[in-house]
């Protein structure tokens, strides 16, 4: 039981983490021009840890690991990808991730993290493509990584939804199958109870069923013969002790 607990409950912390991510990819489009400048927001706070992460064709990757300073409440970088190409920067006691200088290979879903002793949060997701004007311009030298990029994205939706739809079918399984062994357990207590009252009832029925009679006789007295003194014949009494069957 505490093993089926127990892999009920990672299942559903799957499931929730997988959910929410999920939830929030159709978030904010960012369209930028090549080579310029962008910053991208964290709408998380709150946390000692902030981690932001690159999503593309290629797969998923951590760019930037920052942590919170205990003396001074301040975000110092614990891990940067390129520091040349990215940077932080502190809002509202959150860290958003500037790009120095966008290129083709930054294109793609962008994502915070946060994490405490307590839980992790995954803030919104952030697509980054390039402008409608950019893009046609820049399409006749690079037709076929912007051709890569596409088709790289369109798989990322295909798995996302295979693995959001694996996650609920099993939060459901594991759901159904928790409520048909508490109900199971919840029948054999059930029966259990009822049998231990019927058979008290039916003690206390054979009790009642039973019956006492007792007839007393007792004979008329008569004069002697040979004196004239009356005597008492002693009196007889019969009793009996019947017991009735018990009627279905």
């Amino acid at each position: 039981m505490a093993e089926f607990l127990s892999g009920f409950n990672l299942l559903l912390i799957f499931g929730v983490i997988s959910l929410s991510l999920l939830q929030n990819i159709s978030a904010d489009l960012l369209s930028v021009d090549p080579g310029e400048n962008v910053t991208l927001f964290c709408n998380i706070t709150n946390y000692s840890e902030i981690s932001w992460y690159h999503m593309n064709s290629s797969g998923v990757r951590q760019i930037i690991s920052t942590t919170q300073s205990k003396l001074h409440k301040d975000f110092y970088t614990d891990y940067n990808e390129d520091k040349s190409h990215f940077t932080i920067s502190e809002s509202s006691s959150s860290v958003s991730l500037v790009i120095i200088g966008v290129r083709d290979t930054d294109l793609g879903f962008y994502y915070c993290g946060g994490r405490n002793k307590e839980h992790i949060q995954f803030g919104k997701v952030i697509s980054l493509n390039f402008t409608g004007g950019s893009r046609n311009e820049t399409r006749s030298s690079s037709e076929d990584s912007d051709s890569h990029q596409t088709g790289g994205t369109e798989n990322i939706w295909i798995i996302l939804m295979i693995i959001m739809c694996v996650c609920s079918i099993s939060v459901l399984i594991n759901i159904i199958c928790m409520c048909v062994f508490c109900s199971r357990v919840e029948g054999k207590l059930s029966s259990s109870l009822s049998s231990c009252c019927s058979h008290d009832t039916s003690s206390t029925e054979q009790d009642g069923n039973l019956h006492y009679a007792s007839v007393q006789y007792k004979r008329k007295t008569r004069k002697s013969n040979k004196k004239n003194t009356t005597s008492d014949l002693d009196s007889v009494t019969y009793a009996t002790v019947a017991s009735q069957p018990q009627r279905h």
